[in-house]
């Protein structure tokens, strides 16, 4: 028998970007959200030669922010160097994730996101049996060609 692990939430989930400072400001300006902090690895408490082992990339220098959203955290980190790849996955490519936003109307969410110039893979899904049923959502892309997703759930539910 396996011993299990007990976990107690998920702390946050990291999001490479191109440039730092666009992220930022595309959360900040679609949806409010302020860094909780900015931060690099050049720091003494950060040895970049461990660090690189950590995240498999040779002696990084990263520049990263954590943003917060209800008892939700998400980390935003640019690789200035070395640099990556540009994002370039599907959504059905393994292990491509994305991150997906709970809005109180999904149909004034869109309308508004299109006047910034964002563009929806297509209409929201508005879903009546199952268990996801009173619920809608739709998804868009993003700053570096990312895929994110906004939700509604309905009141109650």
């Amino acid at each position: 028998m396996t011993n299990i692990i007990r976990v107690n939430a998920v702390h946050h989930t990291g999001i490479s970007v191109r440039n730092l400072d666009t992220a930022v400001q595309f959360y900040k300006d679609l949806f409010g959200i302020e860094p909780v902090f900015i931060h690099d690895s050049s720091g003494p408490e950060i040895d970049r030669a461990h660090l690189g082992q950590l995240v498999n990339v040779p002696t990084p220098d990263i520049r990263f922010a954590f943003m917060k959203v209800g008892n939700t955290s998400f980390e935003l980190m640019e690789y200035r160097q070395p640099r990556g790849k540009a994002f370039d996955r599907h959504n059905n490519d393994v292990g491509v994730m994305h991150l997906c936003f709970e809005v109180e109307s999904i149909d004034a969410t869109q309308a508004t996101l299109k006047t910034q110039d964002i563009t929806f893979t297509a209409e929201p899904i508005r879903l009546t049996s199952g268990p996801f049923a009173g619920c809608a959502f739709a998804y868009f892309w993003g700053h570096d060609g990312l895929m994110f997703e906004v939700f509604e759930v309905p009141k109650g539910l």
